[in-house]
C-alpha cells in the first residue's frame, strides 16, 4: 500500500496543507487563512489561523515519519537456505 504524502499546497501562499486547515474552491486548494483573507480581509483571527496551520503541519510531519508504524524491510532473502 502506498504511503500518503500530504494534502497539497495552497495556491496563494504556497504552504503545505494538512487536514482540517484547507478547503477547495473552484478546483484550487486554499489554506483557511488565505481564503479568509480573500473573502474577509478584516477578519481578526487570520494570524491565529496561520499559526494553527503551521503547528498542525509540524505535528503531522512528526507523526508521518514515525518508524513504529512503518518499519524498514529486512531486505531480500537468500535463495540458498542452509
Amino acid at each position: 500500500m502506498p504511503k500518503f504524502h500530504g494534502f497539497g499546497t495552497c495556491v496563494v501562499c504556497k504552504t503545505d496543507c494538512v487536514s482540517m486547515h484547507f478547503l477547495d474552491v473552484a478546483g484550487e486548494r486554499h489554506c483557511l487563512a488565505c481564503f479568509t483573507s480573500l473573502a474577509n480581509p478584516d477578519h481578526p483571527d487570520i494570524a491565529e489561523m496561520r499559526t494553527a496551520a503551521e503547528a498542525a503541519l509540524a505535528e503531522w510531519r512528526c507523526t508521518k515519519w514515525n518508524r513504529d508504524d512503518t518499519k524498514l524491510p529486512n531486505g531480500p532473502q537468500s535463495v540458498n537456505h542452509n
